[in-house]
């Protein structure tokens, strides 16, 4: 799967104008780990200094108590549906393991 582009760091390099300061969000992620750390922290920081440009790197929520609650309301909410989605899943693979030993069992294969 594609990255959400455009890449911070193209995105910087195309600009012609900067403002005087960019606070970086990384709004695909709510944990902290090392890519998000790399690219904000040092890489952006290191860009924009060549622009002569101040910056902030925010932190992701990571276990802010918020965070938490959201994702429970949110599985609670539709616990129901994920239920139903977990034992569609589980029927479709089943369903092509039967299918799979039939044709074994036709074609007089071990499978």
């Amino acid at each position: 799967m594609p990255w959400i582009k455009p890449d911070v760091l193209e995105y910087l390099k195309e600009q012609t104008n900067h403002p005087n300061h960019y606070i970086f969000v990384p709004i695909s992620f709510i944990s902290e780990h090392i890519e998000v750390l790399f690219d904000n922290d040092i890489e952006c920081r290191e860009l924009c200094e060549e622009f002569g440009v101040t910056t902030t790197a925010l932190l992701c929520q990571n276990d802010d108590p918020r965070l938490i609650e959201a994702l429970v309301s949110t599985i609670e909410v539709n616990k129901k549906i994920i239920l139903l989605f977990i034992i569609i899943l589980r029927k479709q693979h089943l369903t092509k393991w039967i299918n799979l030993k039939l044709k074994c069992l036709i074609s007089l294969k071990k499978c």
